[in-house]
């Protein structure tokens, strides 16, 4: 490379970098290093190898950074041209070389490679000053005094960045003397290091304009978007001018013609306040009336008969009085379905605060006046024989209990009683061989519900069973017995199921067991698919649940009674009938476990007798 080549440099520092960056993107020849012939002279092949090294690095950057680079620069082109010549390998290699095929290799270090180029260096630059006379001055004139030099390895290090604070500086005319291996790695350290300022820059005005591009398209989804609702809502606005100019026309239309206006919605056919009056003068059928009110016409007026002298109002100027059979009606109506007040009372015309105090009149009537004739125990002979065709003896009853939620009462909605984490009220019933409830118990404190019970202090004083009649098993008095399951502490009378391993003799007296106390569970299942309102949370007063409850099992009773079967897909899930208890266990005695035990060897060994003969 003959024609001579002025050094120039990039003005790397972060100011100078920042005003390039200002006007447009970094070029290689603002991050190239140039060399006079004579300059190149003065580096032995490690410096050359590194410059070279550098040069391609930076080259590779810009290029990647300045993706519209129309051609290679003549820099790289004149370094790839060396590489392929071999330019690197100086005599000094030469003769390690044979050296080395001789066998006889020396131990050279890295500074060595500087100090062989050292002699040809030194011809070489006399050479040149011959030629070309004399040399560029070190430190060149046109350079302030107060400006640290290249050169200098201490000035480089702490105040490099006072390079750059002449703009005006003209690096093109500055040339570099013949230096030290360490001071011209500096160098080239102090460019790497600015480059990557400038690198950094770059990127960082680089995700600026991405910012801003963001920005730019939200600000054009945003307008966008409110240009939509303005044009939907113009839209809505002239659909509905022109909907109400077409029914102005068609009213227009039908007063002109004298017929009948056209429906501008289809309308479901909303009932009237008079549906009461029409179901009961137009229907008839049985299947109608248990669809809607779980029992037929003949036996809710029944009811309605027995209520009349607690439901009966005096007629007044002000309004006419509400009949006792719409009240029953209502209150059936409300407790067979999960409809809310507003739905009942748009069903049967009248207001909704009417309603709820409706509901809970009657229920309460219900509860005082049939409670005592519908839940009792009835004819025991007759119980007592259902459940020996079953395969039970001297039994005459079954019992259980499950859970009916409620509204938690105000401010205490985070409150909970049971593992279901709400209110609930504890209704434990007894039904006899048909399914009808003997005896109800519905408690709002579910501790020690089962020994408060009537029927447990009934039947510990021999009271519940007239005339207590008892039998003689295998040498055992049994008395009537109640059949429950193995959450119940053992009486003399309440007998459970065994657990744990069953021999079998105690698998007979399970099975006749699991068949006698189904009855009370399905009993509580259709219990809860007659009144539906049971299966979700009652919204009524806590001091009015218990009156709910037990109206709800009376009117069961009556159904049962009456032969009323339960439409099909009505009964209640297990999951809703029958949850878990997470109660503590009922208290017990050892000695009326002791007792209810002996009972219950005599009725297995009765019961597999029975079943080997």
């Amino acid at each position: 490379m003959a024609s001579s080549r002025c050094c120039r440099s990039s003005a790397v520092c972060s100011e100078a970098a920042s005003l390039q960056l200002a006007q447009g993107p970094v070029t290689f020849e603002e991050v190239a290093v140039y060399f006079t012939d004579e300059e190149w002279a003065r580096l032995d092949p490690g410096q050359r190898s590194l410059y070279a090294e550098v040069m391609f690095d930076n080259y590779k950057t810009v290029t990647w950074l300045e993706s519209a680079l129309s051609a290679k620069p003549h820099l790289i082109s004149w370094l790839e041209e060396r590489e392929k010549d071999s330019f690197l390998q100086s005599a000094a290699e030469k003769e390690r070389l044979s050296a080395k095929a001789d066998g006889t290799v020396g131990k050279i270090a890295w500074e060595d490679y500087f100090r062989l180029e050292s002699s040809s260096s030194e011809e070489e630059e006399e050479e040149n000053k011959e030629e070309e006379g004399v040399g560029a001055e070190f430190p060149p004139k046109s350079v302030p005094e107060n400006i640290p030099f290249l050169w200098d390895n201490r000035e480089l290090g702490e105040d490099s960045s006072q390079l750059f604070k002449y703009p005006s500086f003209n690096f093109q005319n500055l040339s570099l003397p013949k230096t030290e291996p360490r001071s011209l790695l500096l160098l080239l350290k102090f460019y790497i290091q600015a480059l990557l300022s400038v690198l950094h820059s770059t990127m960082s005005m680089f995700e600026a304009y991405l910012s801003g591009l963001r920005r730019q398209r939200r600000r054009r989804e945003l307008i966008s978007l409110a240009f939509r609702e303005q044009f939907l809502r113009l839209r809505r606005a002239s659909r509905l001018l022109e909907k109400r100019r077409n029914r102005r026309r068609a009213v227009l239309l039908g007063v002109l013609d004298n017929g009948p206006l056209p429906r501008r919605w289809w309308v479901s056919p909303a009932t009237g306040p008079n549906w009461w009056e029409t179901f009961t003068l137009e229907t008839t059928e049985d299947e109608k009336w248990i669809e809607h009110f779980r029992m037929s016409r003949g036996t809710l007026f029944e009811i309605a008969d027995v209520l009349r002298p607690k439901l009966a109002r005096q007629r007044t100027i002000m309004r006419e009085a509400i009949s006792v059979e719409k009240r029953v009606a209502i209150a059936v109506w409300w407790l067979s379905n999960l409809e809310c007040y507003r739905v009942v009372a748009t069903q049967f015309g009248i207001g909704r605060s009417t309603v709820g105090e409706i509901v809970l009149e009657v229920c309460f009537a219900i509860e005082r006046l049939l409670g005592p004739q519908a839940v009792c125990l009835g004819d025991y002979k007759e119980i007592m024989n259902g459940f020996k065709a079953m395969g039970f003896p001297h039994c005459v009853g079954v019992l259980d209990r499950t859970h009916v939620p409620y509204v938690a009462p105000t401010g205490q909605a985070e409150e909970s009683v049971n593992r279901k984490k709400c209110y609930s009220i504890l209704l434990q019933g007894t039904t006899d061989h048909t399914g009808r409830f003997i005896n109800v118990e519905v408690k709002k404190n579910v501790e020690n519900i089962f020994s408060r019970s009537t029927l447990c202090q009934a039947m510990d004083a021999g009271t519940f069973v007239p005339g207590h009649p008892t039998i003689t098993l295998g040498g055992v008095e049994v008395p009537p017995l109640v059949l429950a399951d193995s959450t119940y502490p053992m009486r003399k009378w309440l007998l459970t199921p065994y657990e744990e391993e069953l021999e079998e003799r105690e698998k007979v007296y399970n099975q006749a067991f699991g068949r006698c106390h189904s009855l009370v569970g399905r009993a509580l299942g259709r219990l809860k698919g007659r009144w539906q309102r049971l299966t979700a949370r009652l919204p009524v007063a806590e001091d009015n649940v218990v009156a709910v409850v037990t109206a709800c099992a009376v009117l069961h009773n009556i159904c049962e009674l009456k032969g009323h079967a339960v439409q099909e897909g009505l009964e209640a899930s297990d999951s809703i009938m029958l949850p878990e208890y997470d109660e503590e266990p009922c208290p017990y005695s050892l000695r009326d476990v002791r007792k209810g035990e002996r009972v219950r060897e005599a009725i297995t060994d009765f019961l597999t007798e029975n079943h080997r003969s």
